[in-house]
């Protein structure tokens, strides 16, 4: 690939992952992982970039191949799908040890890199150890990652099996999609890793198109990874209303607002659109707490 278009494309990767992050908003860290997954893209375009122009030889040349360590793509990946399919999934300081590894990596190449310790960490990252925590784990993690999305994703898909609903049709097929660019994304990883076959042409090109692409919808469509609020109710209701079919009216209910934007008739009450649905206001007044309104 042209080392201009390789250049230019981790640029924009970057600015967009700042970006997005910037722009983050209550209830939207899916996007926070999501840029972090896109650095390190951008930085794998830039390391190839380097290797096209000749500037990782340069002396003085700023080594950003120290900062591209592969161990933040499987708790990026994780984090990213569980904000994506578990609603009452909240980020945890916890959750930052997940980067502990990535962390580690990157440091002791700064320190190898900047300080008097770096022959005394020579022989540590020129060993097979190394090789296998740097180059190894985080394709194995990744693996693991994917296969316990996979059942998870399964599950849901069995548990909204014949919902009518469009948002949720919508949102999982984002969630697919997704899934699938990163088994290809780690086909061709294991293909690299375990077989060496030269397909770096072919992972850049991917980088630079589909994950770029995808950056800019969810820059401008801030929503694009937002749970459909009927993806889960926060309470079931019981009673003399437990035999309605919450998600089926909940549907009606958004389509009167919509599409036949009831919304404009003034001082409109709880009540008159209860009657629009020939349904009891208790049950309205349920729906539009358990459904629509957030937290």
């Amino acid at each position: 690939m042209n080392a201009t278009i390789l250049l230019v494309a981790a640029i924009q990767g970057l600015l967009l992952s700042f970006a997005l992050i910037m722009k983050k908003s209550p209830g939207r860290n899916a996007n926070v992982y999501f840029s972090i997954i896109l650095i390190l893209f951008s930085l794998e375009l830039i390391f190839a970039w380097g290797g096209e122009t000749g500037y990782n030889n340069r002396k003085g040349a700023f080594p950003t191949w120290l900062l591209l360590s592969y161990l933040v793509l499987p708790p990026s990946i994780w984090l990213f799908f569980k904000h994506n399919t578990v609603i009452q999934f909240k980020f945890k300081p916890v959750h930052l040890l997940l980067y502990l590894p990535a962390i580690l990596e990157i440091t002791i190449r700064l320190l190898q890199k900047y300080t008097d310790a770096g022959t005394a960490l020579a022989t540590i990252t020129k060993s097979p150890y190394w090789f296998f925590y740097s180059e190894w784990l985080p394709l194995i993690a990744t693996i693991v990652v994917l296969i316990m999305l996979a059942r998870n994703i399964d599950s849901i898909t069995r548990q909204f099996k014949g919902n009518a609903n469009p948002s949720v049709r919508q949102h999982m097929m984002k969630m697919y999609s997704i899934f699938l660019f990163f088994c290809l994304l780690t086909l061709l990883w294991i293909m690299v890793t375990v077989f060496n076959n030269r397909l770096f042409i072919i992972i850049e090109a991917i980088f630079t198109g589909l994950f770029f692409l995808l950056g800019y919808i969810a820059f401008f469509k801030p929503d694009l990874f937002d749970m459909p609020k009927l993806f889960h109710s926060k309470k079931k209701h019981t009673g003399e209303f437990a035999s309605y079919d919450d998600e089926a009216i909940f549907l009606q209910l958004t389509m009167l607002f919509e599409q036949d934007k009831i919304y404009t008739q003034p001082k409109l009450t709880v009540k008159e659109v209860a009657d629009e649905l020939a349904l009891p206001a208790e049950y309205v007044s349920y729906l539009i707490n358990a459904y629509a309104c957030p937290g």
